[in-house]
């Protein structure tokens, strides 16, 4: 599964959302997305860490075992209000709603995607999120 389908899936799942996956991966590639469109693991992982008190809680969502867990402030900080709000607007829910449930679905998506829950591989993908995790520890 790629992540842009995951994350549709753990962002329909937390919404109880019935829109097509085109809009929620629309909304979710606007918020996550890199070079391209693509979302870019990588770069949102590295994003976490530089929140400075977050970098700590990342190798959780990056290896097995319970995920440490982020709050509405954390999102924020991270993504900004305007990426936020834009999100929520494509979803068509609250900005405190988008940021609420990203609490629990950014966690989620870096988690099962590096194979920390699920033992799902992305291969060079999570050998380059491990790398630059370690940098940071």
């Amino acid at each position: 599964m790629d992540i842009l389908a995951l994350g549709t899936t753990l962002i329909k799942e937390r919404f109880g959302l019935d829109l097509d996956p085109a809009t929620i991966g629309s909304a979710l590639q606007s918020l996550l997305g890199g070079a391209g469109g693509q979302i870019d693991l990588q770069e949102l992982i590295g994003k976490v860490m530089s929140s400075g008190s977050l970098s700590s809680i990342v190798g959780t969502w990056l290896g097995g075992g319970e995920n440490a867990p982020i709050n509405v402030e954390q999102i924020l900080d991270i993504f900004g209000q305007d990426k936020i709000g834009a999100f929520a607007s494509k979803l068509d829910i609250g900005q405190q709603t988008a940021a609420e449930g990203l609490t629990d679905v950014i966690p989620k998506l870096i988690d099962q995607f590096s194979g920390g829950s699920n033992g799902m591989d992305s291969g060079d993908a999570l050998a380059g999120m491990m790398d630059m995790a370690k940098k940071f520890f």
